[in-house]
C-alpha cells in the first residue's frame, strides 16, 4: 500500500514545493527563498510561515506590532530571534538593535541582517539585573527564555543585563519605539528598563499566555503605563501596542 502511495506523494510534494518558495540546507541553517525575498532559518519547519510569499511574512511583522511610521527612528527588537521584525523596520529606521541570546535563532538573525548596516546585534539577554542567568533553549518553537518554558532543549549560561544599564543614546531619531516578544519574560525585561522607558515614543509587546500559562498583560501595562505610555490597542493575537501622547 504505501509503495502505491509513493508516487502520488511525490508528485503532490513537487507540485507543493513548486508553487512555493526553493529551500536548500546551507551550513546548519535552511534557506528560503523566491522571487520576493531571501530568508534563513534554523528548522525547515518554519517554511509554511514563507508559503504565500517571503515578503508576506515580512510585511506581516510591521502590520502585526502597529509601531507606526518608522522613519529615522531608533527601534529596540527584544527577542529578535531569527530576524523579521528587524528585516521589516531597517529600510525605513535610521537604527535597529536586537536582542538576541538563543545562538541558534542568533545564527540565523545574523545571516539575515548581515547585509543591513543599521541593525546591530547585542547577543545577552535582558533582565532587572546585571548578571549571568539560566537561559532555556527552545528554538523549534521559538519560545526560548529566560522563564522556563514547557519543553525546552537545553539550558546554558548568558550574560543578562537591565536595559537601562547598556547607555542607549536616543538622540538624532525621529522617534524611540520598543517591540519586545521575550516568552513570558516581558515584565522583567520592562522592570530593568527603568527610567530609560521614558524616551519611548511607542511600544508593541506580545503578552500572550506564556509564563506558565498566564498572560503578562497586566504587569507589561502597569510598567508602560508608569513611563507614561497609554494603551492603544490589544490585538487578537495578544500583541500589546502602546504609545505616548505628544
Amino acid at each position: 500500500m504505501l509503495a502505491d502511495a509513493a508516487p502520488v506523494l511525490a508528485a503532490q510534494t513537487k507540485r507543493w514545493i513548486h508553487h512555493g518558495p526553493s529551500f536548500r540546507r546551507e551550513g546548519s541553517l535552511w534557506r528560503i527563498e523566491d522571487a520576493t525575498g531571501t530568508i534563513f532559518v534554523p528548522y525547515i519547519r518554519r517554511y509554511a510561515m514563507y508559503a504565500g510569499s517571503v515578503k508576506q511574512r515580512i510585511d506581516y511583522m510591521l502590520e502585526r506590532y502597529r509601531l507606526g511610521d518608522l522613519t529615522d527612528a531608533l527601534v529596540i527588537d527584544i527577542g529578535a530571534h531569527v530576524g523579521e521584525f528587524a528585516m521589516a523596520s531597517s529600510p525605513a529606521a535610521k537604527r535597529v538593535i536586537c536582542f538576541e541570546p538563543d545562538p541558534v535563532a542568533r545564527e540565523a538573525l545574523t545571516a539575515n541582517t548581515r547585509a543591513l548596516h543599521n541593525v546591530q546585534i547585542m547577543p545577552i539577554a535582558l533582565s532587572n539585573q546585571d548578571k549571568p542567568a539560566r537561559f532555556y533553549v527552545a528554538t523549534a518553537k521559538a519560545d526560548s527564555s529566560l522563564f522556563q518554558p514547557e519543553n525546552f532543549t537545553q539550558v546554558i549560561d548568558v550574560d543578562a543585563k537591565r536595559l537601562d544599564s547598556l547607555g542607549i543614546d536616543t538622540q538624532g531619531y525621529s522617534r524611540v519605539v520598543l517591540k519586545m516578544d521575550a516568552e513570558g519574560f516581558e515584565p522583567e525585561v520592562l522592570e530593568g528598563g527603568g527610567d530609560w522607558l521614558r524616551h519611548l515614543d511607542a511600544a508593541s509587546v506580545d503578552v500572550a499566555p506564556e509564563r506558565a500559562g498566564q498572560d503578562t498583560y497586566a504587569p507589561v501595562k502597569d510598567l508602560l503605563q508608569a513611563a507614561g505610555l497609554s494603551e492603544i490597542a490589544l490585538t487578537a493575537d495578544q500583541v500589546l501596542v502602546m504609545r505616548r501622547a505628544r
